[in-house]
């Protein structure tokens, strides 16, 4: 009854869920919990994207600092009215479902497609166990970024670092 809401009030207060990235007008959003931010941030360094191609790409990057509950303004504000959001999370998908359920709610036209464990299809996307490395998630940012940055040649990167992985 006053718990939930005062941590929730903190967390807005605090400012501590925040867009990282923010371009003018956002088309893919990556939202990532925890120690999975780190590993975004390498996995975008080993695929070549700095922050100003990714905002003019309108790739944006959302941290997010409690996982539950989700605050729900801020990620709104974020992710309201993009084409796409990836939720980044180790284990299960805590902030994927809650960002669901939020999203249920906003207008259909600025409602966007939200992925991470699953992909559109229900394909296995981020697996629920283990950790994530860079690597694992610049073969899926590659994927998931391809028609947001085609000139990118996010793939021969990729491709690169694999076989120095194999090494």
């Amino acid at each position: 009854e006053h718990r939930l809401p005062a941590a929730l009030a903190f967390v807005r207060a605090n400012g501590l869920d925040r867009a990282v990235i923010a371009p003018q007008r956002l088309r893919v959003g990556i939202v990532v919990v925890g120690k999975a931010y780190l590993d975004i941030m390498e996995a975008l360094a080993l695929l070549g994207l700095g922050e100003a191609q990714l905002r003019a790409a309108g790739v944006g990057l959302f941290k997010v600092a409690m996982p539950w509950p989700l605050e729900p303004s801020a990620i709104r504000a974020f992710a309201e009215g993009a084409e796409e959001i990836l939720i980044v999370e180790e284990k299960r998908a805590l902030v994927e479902t809650q960002l669901k359920e939020q999203a249920y709610h906003w207008p259909a036209d600025r409602r966007p497609r939200i992925v991470g464990k699953t992909d559109e299809k229900g394909a296995p996307l981020l697996r629920a166990n283990g950790e994530f490395s860079p690597l694992l998630l610049a073969r899926v940012l590659a994927g998931r970024l391809r028609p947001f940055l085609p000139d990118a040649r996010l793939h021969d990167r990729l491709a690169a670092w694999e076989r120095r992985a194999q090494k």
